[in-house]
This record gives structure tokens, C-alpha cells and sequence, in this order.
């Protein structure tokens, strides 16, 4: 199984029309502002296409499609990430968390059941929500997905990292300009600032931590008052 990121919008436009880059059973992280932005009422009413454009290649070639776009639906934007498995769409998920952007969140972390394992979606400023990786992980998720809206930063680099290490497994992050595959121990397997980047993976978990947590001590918390 392949890997096949894509950050920027001509290369991914060259993937949809000759599909010579794919091969069955990859799995295609389309990054931020490659695919364009998605208006949910267009695409129901057939004004736009480019859902289907997608669907049809997930289909054809076989593969898991992970299409990071802006949304809009009823006047509110939203950062999402469209999960299309062999020609079915499983679902969106979209970011659920942000400090100062203006974007609608979700409400709802995702994982996705494909024939290349579980997925877990992760989306902007959700990994500097450490639950928001745990939770996935928890949840059984086999890898992890991240995609930036953003360019690479050292902060995001930690944040990655880390929860590489905590949850134990990879994770595959997609910035508008950069893609970095992170290890289940932290370490990183690749860094890469092409526009295209194709790269063999097959991961494995790595649990103690999480299958070491003591859950009676986060529901026993103790408050002392001072007096």
C-alpha cells in the first residue's frame, strides 16, 4: 500500500486525468486548496461535479480518498475533510476546534472503516487538542490522518510528534506545504516539501501507553481547598 499526498492543485488535477500515479489500495491525502472549495447545495443539485469527480476516481482506481477542502452550507464555512472509500463516500469530518479563526466546527471526531484499516481524521488546530488524538486512538483507530489548512511550524512539529508517541501510532501530516509521516515512537519516517510525495507504509501500533492508563485515577480527581 502507497501513500500519495498532493499539495499543490495542478498536480492534482493531473492525478484526476491521467491516473497513471495510483494503484489499488492507496490511500490519496488531497491537501488544503487543491481541490477547491465545496458547496454542499451545488453538488446535491448538480451545478458542480466535483464530488463526483472524486467518486468516480476512488472507483476506478480503487483506492481510499481523503479530500481536504473549505465547505459551506447555509452561509457557514467549515474545514473539512471528505473520506471517499472505493466510490462511497463515508462521511466528512470537519474541524472541531480553533482559537481565533472565524471557520464553523464540527462536533464530532470521525474514524473510517476502509479495506486499508481504521482512519482517524484530524483537521487544523485539532492537534493542539491532545484529547482530540487520544480519543481516535481509544476509538481503535489504526492511523492517524492529520490536515493542515496551514504551513509546517515547529509548534504543529511538536504536537505530531508527541502524539505519534502517546497513542502509538502513525501519523500522516499534510500541510499546505509540507507532508511528514510520523512514526508510532516518534520518529520521523518522512519529510518531504514536493507537491507530490508517494512512499510505502505499513504501520503498526504501538498501545503500552494508552493500554496502561489508569482510568479510576482521571475520574477520582481531588480538589484541595485552601483553607
Amino acid at each position: 500500500m502507497n501513500i500519495v499526498t498532493v499539495t499543490d492543485k495542478s498536480v492534482m488535477d493531473e492525478i484526476c486525468e491521467y491516473k497513471n500515479m495510483l494503484k489499488d489500495g492507496d490511500i490519496l491525502i488531497a491537501g488544503f486548496g487543491t481541490t477547491g472549495d465545496f458547496n454542499y447545495i451545488s453538488e446535491v443539485t448538480g451545478k458542480t461535479g466535483e464530488l463526483k469527480k472524486y467518486v468516480g476516481l476512488s472507483q476506478e482506481k480503487n483506492i481510499v480518498m481523503i479530500a481536504a477542502t473549505v465547505s459551506r452550507l447555509l452561509g457557514k464555512y467549515y474545514n473539512t475533510a471528505i473520506i471517499i472509500s472505493n466510490g462511497n463516500i463515508l462521511g466528512v469530518s470537519d474541524q472541531t476546534h480553533k482559537t481565533h479563526s472565524e471557520l464553523t466546527l464540527g462536533n464530532n471526531l470521525k474514524i473510517y472503516e476502509t479495506a486499508v484499516g481504521k482512519l482517524g481524521i484530524l483537521i487544523g488546530e485539532d492537534i493542539f487538542f491532545p484529547e482530540c488524538a487520544t480519543a481516535l486512538a481509544l476509538g481503535g483507530a489504526d492511523r492517524l490522518i492529520y490536515i493542515s489548512d496551514k504551513r509546517y511550524t515547529k509548534e504543529s512539529d511538536v504536537m505530531l510528534k508527541a502524539a505519534a508517541i502517546f497513542c502509538g501510532l502513525n501519523i500522516t501530516a499534510v500541510f499546505v506545504d509540507f507532508t511528514i509521516e510520523y512514526a508510532n515512537r516518534g520518529t520521523r519516517n518522512i519529510i518531504e516539501a514536493d507537491d507530490l510525495l508517494i512512499f510505502e507504509n505499513s504501520p503498526k501500533k504501538n498501545d503500552i501507553y494508552l493500554k496502561n492508563r489508569r482510568e479510576i485515577i482521571y475520574g477520582n480527581i481531588l480538589i484541595n481547598r485552601r483553607v
